[in-house]
């Protein structure tokens, strides 16, 4: 999880947005740079990394109270099952409320 002082600074640094069913809320470069909250609604991510049975675009759904940046695929840091793929998007399947921070101001 997140340590006090990571925590403290999220709290900062944060911003509040909000998205309209089917838009974008994240790509690429927005989730290298930012953390992301899901306070309300439903978020779609979908990836076009090739799985080991060479199928494309994986998609997961999010919900409240869930985090999301560009490692949500992976476990512990580890792509499981994915080849590397730098092809995410993150779509606000309902209207969404989204907590942003950027994780360049975190010290890790």
């Amino acid at each position: 999880g997140m340590e006090r002082l990571e925590f403290k600074k999220v709290v900062k640094t944060r911003v509040w947005k909000y998205f309209e069913a089917g838009e974008v809320i994240a790509s690429n470069t927005d989730l290298k740079q930012k953390g992301h909250l899901i306070y309300e609604g439903v978020v779609e991510m979908v990836s076009d990394a090739t799985d080991l049975e060479g199928k494309h675009a994986r998609t997961t759904y999010l919900r409240s109270g869930e985090l999301f940046d560009k490692y949500a695929f992976n476990i512990f840091g580890v792509r499981i099952g994915f080849a590397v793929s730098d092809n995410v998007t993150c779509r606000a399947k309902t209207d969404c409320k989204i907590l942003e921070w950027s994780l360049l101001d975190l010290d890790w």
